[in-house]
């Protein structure tokens, strides 16, 4: 496997782990009835916020866990 194949691999498996991350937090918040747009602002707000939580959240929110 080449170096760019091994980089590529690397970058998608951090990218699921923050979608899953945020999946297993999801869960949590509603399972404790909290208001999961109250979640989804405080992660806008959050050191842990990115570009694919940006994309991925609101889809979340909308009960759309499909890939991206």
């Amino acid at each position: 496997m080449g170096d760019a194949t091994t980089i590529k691999i690397a970058t998608h498996m951090g990218t699921a782990a923050t979608v899953l991350a945020a999946a297993e937090a999801l869960a949590l918040v509603h399972k404790s009835d909290l208001s999961p747009e109250k979640f989804a602002a405080a992660m806008r707000n959050n050191g842990s916020n990115s570009p694919t939580l940006e994309m991925k959240l609101p889809m979340m929110l909308e009960g759309n866990f499909e890939p991206h």
